[in-house]
């Protein structure tokens, strides 16, 4: 029991220390512990504007991160856009490109047509005789059928 009343309330009053401490060492531990309590809220307060500045700084990282991706997908699309564009432009020159050479091909069979017509025009007012003018006609129709098939 003695051990458990010591545990307590402490050991017994001849085996403690004093509590009381002379004036001059009172002074300067009061001296030195307002100088710590000083320095605790100086250290709290640079502590909090420490973390003031870390939360804006956060703030503005994710603003900034924010306004990154925006035009990160504005640039994805806009080159989606510019592909597509590109891909429909290629298209399209393609088929022009065939109606081009179709359309000359018409034009170049139209020329022969022309001329071959020309040419059996000229041979029918040249020449008077009938069946001359049978064979020379019947030779024009043939090579305007052939310029026609090509």
């Amino acid at each position: 029991q003695k051990g458990h009343m010591e545990g307590k309330f402490g050991p017994p009053s001849r085996d403690r220390q004093p509590d009381i401490i002379p004036r001059q060492d009172y002074e300067n531990l009061s001296l030195e512990c307002a100088s710590l309590k000083e320095q605790l809220v100086q250290s709290l307060e640079e502590l909090s504007a420490r973390e003031r500045e870390c939360q804006e700084l956060a703030d503005a990282g994710a603003r900034h991160q924010a306004k990154m991706q925006t035009f990160s997908d504005q640039i994805k699309f806009v080159y989606r856009d510019y592909a597509n564009a590109v891909n429909a432009w290629k298209v399209e020159k393609q088929t022009m490109e065939k109606r081009i050479k179709r359309l000359q091909e018409d034009a170049d069979g139209h020329k022969a047509s022309a001329a071959e017509f020309a040419r059996g025009l000229d041979a029918l007012t040249r020449n008077p005789d009938l069946p001359a003018v049978h064979r020379e006609l019947g030779d024009t129709v043939r090579r305007m059928a052939i310029v026609q098939t090509k």
